[in-house]
């Protein structure tokens, strides 16, 4: 169900899919925007919306964000200091980004290859990939620079 009134003003929608669930107030203009954006807010919407529909599509971004989740708790636990912390959230940060510019590399891709078959298309999504396992194995090597000394040393004083 829609109410038009016009392009610049705030129209409710309510998903087809979701019957019941309102979305927030949008401007029409905005979800169907294809050149740069004029406003700020505007530009945080497309950012915020791009990583909803990554996080509701792509099945590792949702493992990366559990696997960070656990992270972050064991890291309380271990009560990190501000360095190791800070290595914490750029190594996530890292992991996280590389699966979303994976995702949007795999989807243009599929987009200009209309589905079909072509080598080049799949040497640039294998490339994309490999750089998510590249910035993975990053972060874990330094995870156990951080987290094993801390888990060693919890051991160590129990015995």
């Amino acid at each position: 169900m829609r109410r038009a009134i016009k392009d610049s003003v705030l129209v409710r929608e309510v998903e087809q899919a979701s019957p019941g669930r309102q979305l927030l107030s949008i401007p029409r203009a905005w979800r169907r925007r294809v050149q740069r954006t004029s406003s700020l807010l505007e530009s945080f919407y497309h950012a915020i919306r791009g990583l909803s529909v990554a996080f509701q599509a792509e099945r590792n971004l949702k493992i990366h964000s559990v696997l960070a989740v656990v992270a972050v708790a064991l890291a309380c636990y271990l009560r990190f200091d501000a360095s190791s912390w800070a290595l914490l959230f750029l190594s996530i940060g890292l992991v996280i980004t590389a699966e979303l510019l994976n995702t949007a590399i795999e989807r243009a891709v599929d987009m200009f290859t209309g589905g079909e078959f072509n080598n080049l298309a799949k040497d640039a999504k294998d490339v994309a990939a490999g750089a998510v396992v590249c910035a993975s194995l990053t972060s874990l090597a330094i995870g156990a620079s951080i987290y094993l000394p801390r888990i060693f040393g919890l051991f160590a004083a129990s015995h």
